[in-house]
């Protein structure tokens, strides 16, 4: 028990010093960036140090007059990452960062988001639907197929995709609707 203190109290240690460090005019966005990175992999690692170094970096990014969206990029996908494991079944979580990846791309020019990244969040979210679908958790599943195709309509080069995933919505919708559920409510991205 006196380890797990320790270490609770060094995780809480960690944390004011990463606080108080991206604050200090020393501080720069990559360093934030190496940090989250440290923080989110590792036997010792630290969620907590992980987000907010992350969340702070990717801040700091979007804040500039040209943000280097590659480093975005990886930084939505270490912090999808981070919430998927140590957040366990909140999906919520999860789907902020997916939504706030969406609201940094749909300000911006075809191709300045780095395309396989894209193509990665899309898939990613579309297949994140496959087992609340099988659970019958519709709600989840709708939220995660929205997702997806809302993304793949971003991303250049996603057509096939994105036709093959309108085509299993409309079936999807036709068999909710035979299953007697009777309302034609279409899926739609919140």
């Amino acid at each position: 028990s006196s380890d797990l203190s320790r270490l609770s109290d060094m995780g809480q240690k960690q944390m004011l010093l990463i606080r108080s460090f991206a604050s200090s005019k020393s501080c720069n966005p990559l360093h934030l960036l190496q940090i989250g990175l440290d923080a989110s992999q590792g036997p010792r690692s630290n969620p907590e140090v992980a987000g907010f170094a992350l969340n702070s970096c990717l801040s700091a990014l979007l804040a500039s007059p040209s943000p280097d969206y590659q480093y975005v990029a990886l930084i939505l996908r270490k912090l999808i990452s981070v919430s998927t494991i140590f957040k366990g079944d909140t999906d919520d979580a999860v789907i902020s960062i997916y939504k706030q990846a969406y609201r940094i791309m749909v300000g911006l020019k075809e191709g300045e988001y780095p395309t396989e990244e894209a193509k990665w969040l899309s898939m990613t979210a579309w297949n994140r639907a496959a087992l609340p679908l099988r659970l019958g958790q519709t709600e989840v599943a709708e939220k995660w197929m929205n997702i997806g195709l809302e993304l793949a309509k971003k991303v250049p080069g996603m057509q096939t995709y994105r036709s093959c995933m309108e085509d299993f919505v409309s079936g999807y919708e036709k068999r909710f609707r035979e299953l007697g559920n009777g309302e034609n409510r279409p899926i739609m991205v919140s």
